[in-house]
């Protein structure tokens, strides 16, 4: 014979538990209200009374608080910080984006800044390894020419341009 309430016991113990440890991070990193967790986790009152006056609760919060402080951990805080800041600017940078106001070159820069950040379209983009590049040159005639440097091996292509197919 199983102990069914034992295991439904020891289920809602992990639960718990978990969810005081998501409870404690939020509050080590210091970024929501109360109230917001109690809503990002769908707990009610009485949850957020028992788990933050749990003892169990004070340990793991001194924990986080010591984790998400720690030197080594300086990248997280900024990056998660930093997508904090832009999360609670998209309404005005959607403003500015619709303002006439706006430069067409801010928009872009904006825009491009957003991508950037969020990621869209890098996915797409073809990576080239590390370090390399290669170098295209235009020789437009004359003194003028373009260049861009675009390959580390140095490799040269060359050729000419015809003039309606006749040999210059």
């Amino acid at each position: 014979m199983t102990n069914v309430p034992a295991q439904i016991e020891r289920a809602f113990e992990i639960a718990t538990d978990r969810r005081m440890r998501a409870v404690a991070r939020e509050l080590a990193i210091d970024i929501m209200e109360a109230e917001t967790i109690v809503q990002k986790f769908e707990m009610s009152i009485e949850e957020w009374d028992y788990i933050i006056q749990h003892p169990q609760f004070h340990e793991m919060l001194l924990e986080e608080k010591e984790r998400w402080h720690s030197s080594l951990n300086t990248k997280e805080r900024i990056e998660y910080k930093a997508n904090q800041i832009i999360e609670d600017s998209l309404l005005k940078f959607q403003e500015y984006l619709h303002s006439p106001a706006f430069s067409d070159t801010a928009k872009v820069q904006l825009l491009q800044a957003l991508q950037k950040q969020t990621g869209v379209g890098s996915k797409d983009a073809p990576t080239a390894a590390m370090g390399e590049r290669f170098q295209i040159t235009i020789n437009m005639g004359g003194d003028v020419k373009v260049e861009g440097d675009v390959t580390s091996q140095g490799k040269t292509i060359e050729g000419q341009v015809l003039d309606g197919g006749r040999n210059p």
